[in-house]
């Protein structure tokens, strides 16, 4: 069986946040509070330690983040400076 997929959507409903503050969170923009954490670690299995390096735990858990792209569109090596 598949891992569910993440989507930002429904953290954003489950923590009752906008869609882009959440997105926010997920590319190291911003973080979420401690009670958006745990709810995030109940709800989700997204662990607190993980928002110590959230980048590298989605690209780590990418099969559980297929919605989240722009982390792996910046580590693909398509992109040119």
């Amino acid at each position: 069986m598949k891992p569910k997929k993440i989507k930002l959507i429904k953290i954003a409903k489950a923590t009752n946040r906008t869609h882009p503050a959440v997105s926010f969170w997920f590319n190291g923009s911003s973080s979420p509070s401690l009670a958006n954490i745990k709810i995030m670690d109940e709800k989700f299995g997204i662990p607190p330690t993980a928002w110590y390096d959230i980048k590298s735990y989605i690209l780590n858990n990418s099969e559980r983040f297929g919605a989240i792209k722009i982390l792996r569109e910046k580590h693909n090596g398509n992109t040119q400076v």
